[in-house]
């Protein structure tokens, strides 16, 4: 028997396997081991993707001369997802805008699978119940975009949401497409709001609960996009981890350090303990990102 992953043969050795779905199972777990997802699977010819589990799995080996599997990079698959969930809504932010019913009805004709595809790209948080897909889809609908059978009435709301969206989308679809000019900037951004951020106790104290909370937005915000660009540098071979060190201390360490830093500064913030939160600012984040910040620029400059 014959294994080949994108009509390359995989030098797999049994081990524990005696059926067609142990194999399959030990090779899905290998190519989510290297970034990958597994689309479809042939075995001699015929494509058992769409067969119910029940058809094949106890199929014996010895009957069976060579399996393909179909598998895609999961950053090329994620940036795959992006650019049609950015088309989708471009597309109906114009039909809405122009009053243009034929393409507002024609491209909710892939609405099905945008939501799927958002449900993939934004799962909920573990404190929400609903999918950011959820949120939309109720929103759309009550505000009779998905009835499609004329152009709603009062479009400014739906085209405030939908230009929000288009602008996560392209801000996503640049950390794939550029992470290291992405996370610079982010990094930058970050050290600016260092001040504001040491006000915040202060602005809390005096009645200026709005604009605290906006700053520790926005904080929050940037620190989840540095750690979220992180891994597409290393994926994209922009950043050689294993020797990288930042700080005197290996990339992914000093990542991990900074993360669980970040962590304890909004545990700070929701205990209302400003001294921790000021201490923590002064003498771990700002030093941190001004070393992450160096080393990016250096980087950068390598590239």
């Amino acid at each position: 028997m014959k294994i080949f992953v994108n009509d390359l043969e995989l030098d797999f050795k049994l081990e524990n396997e005696k059926d067609l779905r142990q194999v399959i199972s030990s090779v899905r777990d290998w190519l989510i081991e290297e970034g990958h997802f597994l689309q479809a699977i042939n075995v001699d010819g015929i494509d058992i993707s769409e067969k119910s589990e029940a058809e094949w799995a106890k199929v014996g080996l010895e009957s069976i001369e060579r399996i393909d599997f179909k598998a895609v990079n999961g950053l090329e698959l994620r940036l795959q997802y992006l650019h049609t969930l950015h088309q989708f809504f471009t597309l109906l932010q114009r039909s809405l805008e122009e009053k243009n019913l034929p393409l507002m009805q024609q491209n909710l004709n892939n609405y099905e699978i945008i939501k799927e595809y958002l449900r993939i790209i934004f799962p909920a948080e573990k404190s929400d119940t609903m999918t950011l897909a959820d949120k939309v889809d109720n929103f759309l609908s009550e505000s009779g975009v998905l009835n499609a059978e004329k152009i709603p009435e009062n479009t400014a709301e739906i085209l405030q949401l939908i230009s929000s969206l288009v602008n996560i989308i392209s801000e996503l679809i640049r950390e794939i497409t550029s992470p290291l000019k992405e996370i610079i900037n982010t990094a930058e951004l970050l050290k600016k709001l260092i001040p504001p951020m040491e006000d915040v106790s202060v602005q809390l104290q005096t009645g200026k609960d709005k604009d605290a909370m906006k700053t520790v937005i926005t904080f929050t915000e940037l620190s989840q996009k540095l750690i979220r660009i992180y891994p597409f540098l290393k994926a994209q071979g922009i950043l050689d981890t294993s020797s990288a060190k930042i700080m005197d201390l290996p990339f992914d360490e000093f990542y991990k350090n900074f993360n669980t830093i970040l962590l304890d500064l909004a545990n700070a913030f929701g205990a209302g303990d400003s001294v921790l939160l000021g201490d923590l600012l002064e003498y771990e984040v700002a030093p941190r990102l001004d070393g992450l910040s160096s080393f990016l620029h250096e980087l950068n400059k390598e590239e």
